[in-house]
């Protein structure tokens, strides 16, 4: 038969386990023991608590006497022949965990071995769990054996020591969950050393990630510096360019203009002068036909002059020789031929007067006239010289207009650009801002994730394993009817258990179909002792 203890480190095992390959020793063979006799085989797997097997081994004595050293493959499991009336001492070791010994004694009566040819024990299973050593915890009560099976004459099969096993089992117990606390913390510290190394390894690949989004940032940046230095550059040279070409056109229209407004002054002045020696031309003119005219006059007075000398000389000396007869008459012609010369001379003299008052006036009215065209076509130079000079400030206005328009609205361009680039650069550095916080909340939430999931785990193990633990008054308080049966639905398997009560002894017997197929019988008496059953025993005991 197969029998667990109520030690957590014993579990249960169906004997369809034995078609799985295993590490078989047979520890001695009796080549006079008879062949129709079946030898006791123990088998069973070493569990090693949060670790793995690779370095354990089971040191075999027989009769106080080390016969074999096994080293445990990866899987854990052994199996072992044993001879029959023997004292056999299993002893598992792994250096950094204490180690645990079973006790196996053989001893048959004469009787039951001779039976066995018949009636052949089934193999026993047990399974061992090794807890990691710490300091400041004395293992010393794990010096002796953690059980001892033996044969049961009250059972008619091997089992555990219930003497043995109540003596020892509270020491066992208090150490085992000494080095459990131990574990369990550790544990915790392990998951969150192991918290604290993904949440660095997930605040390296931040850092990392904010390295690439800086390195990236920084080359768009960049390139759009360059970009934006380019196009700067470009605007300012077309600016430059505009503003080469404006002052090129305002000094050529400058030089133009200057030239044009000398060469109308030029012209003004060759007017002008042209005027003034015509004026001067016309002056000298008129000043020597004032003269010719006046020497004319004069001459003509010069020579009226002279002939009225030789008229008066003639008639003087005609008057002399005729003074005498014509004295009284010639008194008379005298007086009124002076009245006739008088009369002649002054409407002369008048008519002179009138001419050179006519010329004057001519002259006077022609330098007016003159002054007044001179005045005039200075007048009109100066309106030329007035409109020529306000032109030149309208077109200087307008194109300082232009030009400051054109520089107000490439400063507009570049107040925008700057303005956009400051409100993208603020996006920017937003959405890093919140990036940076979700990474890092999310590195958090993913610590404080795994420090829950160690801490449930870790509780979750210790309800398993409390629920384990077999309370016998509970149950028959629980159970009252003679057959009780319940229903257990696991994620891969199913549990059928049928508790009988037979005058309060409360026997448990237990289905367990796995989802893969496997279906395994087991049962579980007053003493909380398991024993894998065939199909047969437990349909037979639960109809």
């Amino acid at each position: 038969m197969i029998i667990k203890n109520k030690f957590k480190h014993i579990k249960l095992r169906s004997t369809k386990i034995l078609k799985i390959t295993s590490l078989f020793i047979f520890l001695v063979f009796n080549p006079f023991i008879n062949k129709a006799q079946e030898p006791f085989v123990i088998y069973g797997r070493l569990k090693i608590e949060h670790g793995d097997v690779k370095g354990s081994k089971i040191i075999v004595k027989k009769n106080n006497k080390v016969i074999n050293t096994v080293d445990l493959p990866n899987s854990g499991k052994f199996e072992f022949v044993l001879d029959y009336n023997s004292n056999y001492l299993l002893s598992f070791k792994k250096d950094g965990y204490v180690a645990k010994s079973i006790k196996i004694i053989t001893d048959l009566p004469s009787d039951i071995l001779e039976s066995t040819k018949d009636e052949p024990f089934e193999p026993f299973h047990f399974l061992v769990s090794l807890f990691k050593q710490y300091k400041g915890i004395n293992t010393v009560v794990f010096n002796q054996p953690v059980g001892i099976i033996r044969y049961s004459e009250s059972l008619d099969d091997f089992d555990y020591d219930t003497d043995y096993t109540k003596t020892v089992l509270t020491k066992f117990n208090k150490i085992e969950n000494e080095l459990k606390e131990k574990q369990k913390q550790e544990d915790i510290d392990k998951a969150r050393a192991q918290a604290a190394a993904k949440a660095k390894i997930k605040a390296e690949e931040i850092a990392k990630k904010l390295a690439q989004i800086k390195e990236k940032a920084e080359a768009r940046k960049k390139a759009e510096a360059e970009a934006e230095a380019e196009k700067q550059a470009k605007k300012e040279a077309k600016v430059k360019a505009e503003q080469e070409a404006i002052r090129k056109a305002t000094e050529e229209k400058r030089i133009a203009d200057a030239k044009a407004k000398a060469e109308r002054e030029a012209q003004i002045k060759a007017e002008q002068e042209a005027m003034r020696k015509a004026a001067e031309e016309k002056r000298i003119a008129d000043a020597k036909a004032k003269a010719e005219r006046e020497a004319q006059i004069k001459a003509e007075q010069e020579a009226g002059r002279k002939a009225e000398e030789e008229r008066k000389k003639t008639e003087a000396e005609a008057k002399a020789k005729k003074l005498a007869q014509i004295k009284t008459k010639a008194e008379e012609k005298r007086i009124a031929d002076a009245k006739a010369k008088a009369k002649e001379q002054a409407e002369k003299e008048a008519k002179l007067k009138a001419e050179q008052e006519t010329m004057r006036k001519a002259t006077e009215e022609k330098r007016i006239a003159d002054a007044k065209a001179k005045a005039e076509q200075e007048a009109k130079i100066k309106a030329e010289q007035e409109a020529l000079k306000k032109a030149e400030e309208e077109r200087k206005k307008t194109e300082a207009e232009t030009n400051a328009k054109k520089l107000a609205q490439i400063k507009a361009e570049q107040e925008a650009s700057r303005k956009a680039e400051e409100k993208r650069k603020k996006a920017d550095a937003e959405a890093k801002t919140k990036k940076l916080a979700q990474i890092k909340a999310d590195a958090e939430a993913e610590a404080k994730r795994l420090a829950n999931e160690a801490r449930k785990k870790i509780k979750r193990n210790a309800a398993a394993k409390k629920s384990e633990q077999f309370d016998k008054k509970d149950l028959e308080t629980k159970y009252t009817k003679n057959k009780t049966v319940e229903f257990i639905e696991k994620s891969n398997r199913k549990i059928t258990r049928v508790i009988i009560n037979d005058n309060k002894k409360i026997i448990i017997f237990i289905k367990v179909v796995y989802k893969w197929g496997g279906i395994f019988y087991f049962i579980q008496d007053e003493h909380s002792h398991f024993r894998n059953i065939s199909k047969i025993f437990y349909e037979l005991q639960t109809q």
